[in-house]
């Protein structure tokens, strides 16, 4: 057995110990077969394991049928994910001053089928503000995380998607929350220095990276994940 199928069925039995797949576990999962992403043999392989471990499980007896198969259904869907053709060259890069940052978040925003997760430092251009709107319009989930700092300035949409029921967390400590990225789909990420507002577009020098790496949208959905729970307390 090669050393890239010794390392993923490792990992299948470890995560299998207790027949829960914990986040924990989850997430080292995800790391081990991101880097399989697009090698359908690997992924095969780990399809083969996960049922040659479900099925000597049931001939034991041992766990619960049910706690293995939600164990299952976890393992699947993260091979699912990574054996999904990912055009990997499809990542491109913009710049401002100019529209092309600002058309490239627009059309991403209506391109989207599942869901949308933006976390940004402020948004304050009603451009990318009724993109929101239109996805919210076409009742996808889409959740907002930002800094308090800007949220009350004028020009500020922040207040704006709270009125209309759009989940928006807040960082409301004395640091900053500066982010500027957004999940699509959970598939394609859109990242950089630029800020969603009309002076990044006019007048400041930024850059914006979309890309559809895998290992890349799941760190930074991850990241999401993280900051959502650690402002749940702030607003919602």
């Amino acid at each position: 057995m090669s050393h890239k199928y010794t390392v993923i069925a490792k990992t299948l039995h470890l995560t299998f110990e207790d027949s829960i797949l914990s986040r924990n576990e989850r997430r080292e999962l995800d790391r081990i077969l991101a880097e399989f992403a697009g090698d359908i043999e690997a992924l095969r392989f780990a399809h083969k394991t996960a049922f040659e471990i479900l099925e000597k499980n049931f001939k034991s007896g041992k766990n619960d049928k049910k706690a293995v198969f939600n164990w299952l259904k976890g393992v699947m869907r993260a091979i699912e994910f990574f054996a999904e053709e990912h055009p990997y060259t499809r990542s491109e890069v913009f710049f401002s001053p100019g529209d092309g940052c600002r058309d490239k978040i627009i059309s991403s925003l209506e391109a989207a089928r599942k869901c949308v997760d933006i976390c940004v430092f402020t948004i304050s251009d009603n451009a990318f503000a009724n993109a929101i709107f239109d996805v919210q319009n076409r009742n996808i989930p889409i959740r907002i995380i930002t800094d308090d700092d800007k949220s009350h300035d004028r020009g500020s949409d922040i207040i704006k998607f709270i009125d209309k029921q759009i989940p928006v967390r807040m960082d409301n400590s004395p640091e900053h929350m500066h982010h500027k990225f957004a999940v699509i789909d959970k598939r394609i990420l859109i990242n950089g220095s630029f800020n969603w507002t009309r002076s990044a577009s006019e007048r400041n020098e930024e850059n914006l990276l979309v890309t559809q790496d895998p290992a890349l949208v799941h760190a930074f959905q991850e990241k999401f994940e993280e900051l959502w729970s650690k402002f749940s307390e702030s607003t919602d």
